[in-house]
């Protein structure tokens, strides 16, 4: 997917597939959900910054994207934002949660601008984008 000496449709494909395992990696080794989440905004991000979003295409878009991303983050943003004030003396387990959560976000960071300026999407995505590098 990522070497440019293969022709763009292919590199896609291999996107799709790459997308795909993921999604069977975790469902078929019952791991988090959440880290599963963060792996596939990686590579969907880089699709969509390295190819261009396209509607026909729902890893290519950026709003479906994002929203994939805010609903799959299972902590509210304040509840967060006072987790990360202290992090050094949360438990393992809670630091852990974090540092997926901040994997979840950061990917975002390439596409949001894709978003409507007065999306409240856009802006979710933002204030979560600005709490990413206070995070473990």
């Amino acid at each position: 997917m990522q070497s440019s000496r293969y022709a763009t449709e292919e590199r896609i494909r291999w996107g799709h597939l790459a997308l795909a395992v993921i999604s069977k990696e975790y469902k078929q080794a019952a791991h988090s959900g959440i880290k599963s989440v963060g792996e596939s905004a990686r590579v969907r991000a880089y699709m969509i910054q390295e190819f261009g979003a396209c509607e026909s295409d729902a890893a290519r878009q950026p709003a479906l994207l994002c929203t994939y991303v805010m609903e799959n983050i299972d902590m509210a943003l304040t509840e967060v934002t006072s987790m990360a004030e202290d992090w050094r003396n949360r438990p393992r387990e809670q630091l852990l949660h974090l540092r997926r959560i901040k994997n979840m976000v950061t990917p975002l960071a390439t596409v949001q601008h894709l978003l409507g300026a007065d999306d409240p999407l856009r802006q979710e995505v933002e204030a979560w984008l600005a709490l990413a590098p206070k995070l473990p």
